[in-house]
């Protein structure tokens, strides 16, 4: 069970982390790390609170967690973080993917 589940470190993508390309570079080095079976916790700091998004690349699947009730809109930056870390994951499993997976 404990392989099922990753971590991403939220220094390594949280704002004031670097760029987007170098946060999505770093995400999408530590999927490409696994058999694609993983899902991972990612927690992230837009600068406001904490939310977690919950990535599993090889189903391109994506949920946001946002604890703040009322708060339905994805943070645009995660959003590009967690699409680019895809699209570098599916080029190097040789897989088209979807245009955007959030």
């Amino acid at each position: 069970m404990c392989s099922m589940v990753g971590f991403i470190d939220p220094a390594t993508v949280s704002a004031n982390s670097g760029t987007i390309a170098e946060r999505s570079r770093l995400v999408a080095a530590r999927l490409q790390k696994t058999d694609g079976e993983q899902i991972f916790m990612m927690p992230y700091n837009p600068g406001r609170h904490w939310i977690l998004l919950i990535v599993r690349a090889k189903r391109e699947t994506v949920y946001f967690l946002d604890p703040l009730p009322g708060h339905r809109v994805v943070d645009e930056e995660a959003k590009n973080i967690v699409n680019s870390a895809i699209k570098i994951y599916n080029t190097h499993i040789a897989r088209a993917g979807r245009k955007n997976v959030i």
